[in-house]
């Protein structure tokens, strides 16, 4: 129940900030909201949705694995979890060399956490993720899955292909990277056509970011369903906010 309310709040907000109501297309935002819950469905509900994204999310996190062993070569131990947080503890266990706990608890007891240093953990992934996606990108892959979807989607919702072709590319890479993609007609897009594009990278989740997220212990397979599920829900939103006239 909250969560509907929370879709009614979300809709309301966009239809009042809207430039133009009477241009609003309803078959278009009814169809982007459609295809979202239907996604949501088939993702969380369906045992086949299900098997997918898990498998998806296993690739995904395989991969992230092989950024952390070229981080672990490259900055040692200061990329490798494990080792740091023993000698963290090492160090601060022994009173010869000044050790000090790393930090305390709320009743002054140490103990240390299990966390990285961001920079050697986080800042190798991003920079990993990037150029594979780029790689990907200039051996033409997700230009061809994503061309795949967003016929699909411009089937269903009626709306132009640079649009879909953005908003899919969203799902997968960042935000300059989307708009590469639909370089050629960027010229010739009106603003409601801009306004798609750009909230369906805002809306969506970097390969990069995504990556990040992982790291921070959320599912991969989850974070791939948002990630694909915002795109026909940015697109909804993009045309109450500045529709097509």
């Amino acid at each position: 129940m909250i969560g509907i309310l929370g879709i009614i709040l979300i809709l309301g907000i966009a239809y009042l900030l809207s430039n133009n109501r009477k241009a609003i297309n309803y078959r278009t935002v009814g169809m982007g909201l459609l295809l979202q819950a239907l996604l949501a469905v088939f993702i969380l509900k369906t045992p086949v949705g299900k098997k997918l994204f898990e498998w998806l999310g296993n690739i995904v996190t395989k991969v992230l694995n092989f950024s952390d062993d070229g981080a672990r070569f490259v900055f040692g131990i200061l990329a490798d979890q494990t080792a740091f947080g023993n000698v963290l503890k090492a160090t601060a266990a022994n009173p010869e060399i000044g050790g000090q706990p790393w930090t305390t608890d709320s009743l002054g007891n140490p103990y240390f956490f299990g966390g990285f240093i961001f920079f050697f953990k986080i800042i190798p992934t991003i920079i990993f993720v990037a150029c594979l996606v780029n790689i990907f990108y200039h051996l033409g892959i997700i230009q061809k899955l994503v061309e795949i979807l967003a016929k699909g989607m411009n089937y269903f919702m009626k709306v132009s292909g640079a649009e879909s072709l953005s908003n899919i590319s969203s799902a997968f890479v960042g935000q300059v990277e989307a708009q590469i993609m639909i370089k050629p007609y960027l010229k010739s897009m009106t603003m409601s056509e801009l306004m798609a594009s750009m909230t369906g990278s805002f809306a969506c989740i970097a390969g990069g970011v995504m990556a990040t997220y992982i790291l921070f212990g959320v599912k991969a397979e989850y974070l791939i369903a948002a990630s694909i599920m915002a795109a026909p829900g940015a697109l909804a939103i993009a045309k109450i906010m500045y529709p097509e006239t």
